[in-house]
């Protein structure tokens, strides 16, 4: 959570129970905001999206021709679908509930997690024309060295693994930026691949598993269209990564439920 954010007592109680009855894997909730001061005459605090942001939400609806899809004659509406979400995220990230149903099912007793959240202060390789990023220490900038200092960390978190999840979203037929900054980061000569004295390379990551967790909102995975799942097979193989499975959540926005259905499926067949 945010510094400045608190979870009522009963929170995720409350939240688990409705995710259970309603066959959700994922939800999030309202959030009360007093314009951070708590209203003491009235003895609570405003709804940040029901209430608070309602009238902006509102226009926003207006402005993107989506005023049809939810009249919000009721309201601010309770559950936000695909459809609703996808015309403004309204997620308060502090109260996102995800289950953890992939990590348990590979997950075995003992292991530690690592978790990379590729929207922390990811660097994207810019003017390193070197292969495999080998530069001599005398000769690299500071730039440079904020590069390798995060390469380093990359390279050994995958090191250290023996299972690899990835979740990536396909964003206009390809990779999200951030995943592309990633896999430069770690492609490191020495360290995840070598060239041979013949000059074919080698991946050096060997006897490791890989999950590839892949939505989508209309692009059909393995199509002529999805330019991302090919790519990032290739470059795990690359890295020496063979054992690949990818679990597949696409077209969400032509049939939200099913495509989630699909994907739990998916992870339940998973040995």
């Amino acid at each position: 959570m945010d510094d400045d954010d608190i979870w009522l007592p009963n929170k995720l109680e409350i939240q688990i129970k409705a995710m259970k009855d309603k066959g959700f894997m994922m939800s999030c909730t309202d959030g009360l905001i007093g314009k951070g001061i708590f209203n003491g005459n009235e003895k609570s605090y405003k709804k940040y999206n029901a209430e608070h942001y309602f009238d902006t939400l509102i226009n926003i609806y207006k402005e993107k021709g989506k005023g049809d899809l939810l009249s919000f004659e009721q309201g601010f509406p309770t559950v936000w679908d695909f459809n609703f979400l996808n015309v403004h995220n309204c997620c308060i990230c502090s109260s996102v509930v995800v289950e953890k149903k992939l990590l348990d099912k590979i997950k075995k007793p003992g292991d530690e997690v690592i978790y990379r959240d590729l929207d922390d202060d990811m660097l994207f390789v810019s003017g390193l024309t070197e292969s495999g990023m080998k530069i001599a220490e005398k000769d690299q900038t500071e730039e440079h060295k904020k590069m390798f200092k995060l390469s380093d960390k990359l390279v050994s978190e995958l090191k250290e693994s023996d299972i690899i999840i990835i979740s990536a979203p396909i964003y206009n037929y390809g990779p999200p930026a951030t995943l592309k900054a990633w896999c430069d980061l770690a492609a490191r000569i020495g360290e995840t691949f070598r060239f041979k004295p013949n000059g074919r390379r080698e991946g050096l990551l060997k006897n490791k598993q890989a999950y590839l967790v892949i939505t989508s909102g209309g692009t059909k995975l393995n199509s002529s269209e999805d330019f991302l799942t090919p790519w990032l097979k290739f470059i795990l193989n690359f890295f020496g990564i063979e054992k690949v499975e990818v679990i597949s959540a696409d077209q969400m926005a032509l049939d939200y439920e099913k495509s989630i259905k699909e994907a739990e499926k998916q992870i339940e067949n998973i040995i």
